[in-house]
């Protein structure tokens, strides 16, 4: 532990994400001392086969929904949070075509909200936007079952390029040494459901956040990407909340 923080990078939490992640944790083994910080590989059994899970997603598996190897598996996740006593838990997840890296936040009353995340956001200068979702009633994620300084970071899936994973490398490495930057205005996003496969958008490919043709905004939309990947969905509705300096 230094600085007072016990962090812990989380890759493959969806084994069809864990190239960009295992990266990642890659760089970092490189740089830090031993013990400096935990390096957990999600879900293994999904990450050795590529395939998004085995029985059920993990990463809606913490508030006792999930089946089989899962279920297991977020039970073990818990009691390692519990016993590491962890400040920060950063998951990192990837999606088809974001070009840019966002930080998701669960809100209300399990949320991740709050100074701690604000301080791995901070060490992240390439960070504009920031998406919080909707109030959950129970840790259904596995940021969410950590609670305050559980963080998810969307990240471009770059298979063959290094480039963001050095980015978000360099980032936890400066939040681990204590370095902390200016405060920057970052747009706060409201997540409200899902984008289905079947909705006709207005423009596509999107890699950004943009107008819904009914209103809102989206994060993140290709319909014929997603589906390929075997997603139910094409993206994420949300409504610009406010800026805020972090």
């Amino acid at each position: 532990m230094k600085n007072n923080l016990n962090v812990c990078v989380v890759a493959g939490t969806h084994g069809d994400e864990y190239v960009f992640g295992s990266t990642v944790q890659m760089f970092l083994e490189a740089e830090l001392r031993r013990g400096e910080a935990c390096m957990l590989i999600g879900n293994p059994k999904a990450s050795q086969a590529q395939t998004r899970f085995v029985d059920s997603d993990l990463n809606r598996a913490f508030g006792g929904d999930g089946t089989g190897y899962e279920a297991e598996r977020a039970e073990e996740i818990k009691e390692l949070f519990a016993q590491e006593e962890f400040t920060h838990v950063i998951d990192l997840h990837t999606s088809p075509t974001t070009h840019s890296i966002v930080p998701i936040l669960p809100a209300g009353l399990e949320g991740c909200v709050g100074p701690e995340a604000d301080r791995v956001i901070n060490a992240l200068p390439h960070i504009g936007s920031v998406v919080e979702l909707h109030q959950t009633y129970k840790p259904y994620s596995l940021i969410s079952a950590l609670g305050q300084g559980g963080i998810a970071l969307e990240c471009p899936r770059r298979i063959l390029d290094d480039e963001y994973s050095r980015i978000v490398a360099d980032g936890i490495l400066s939040l681990i040494r204590g370095e902390t930057f200016p405060a920057t205005e970052r747009n706060i996003y409201k997540a409200y459901g899902y984008i289905g496969l079947e909705e006709t958008l207005a423009t596509r490919p999107f890699d950004d956040f943009r107008p819904l043709p009914n209103g809102g905004q989206s994060f993140v939309a290709d319909p014929d990407t997603y589906a390929e990947m075997g997603y139910g969905y094409q993206g994420m509705r949300v409504q610009l909340a406010g800026v805020r300096k972090i």
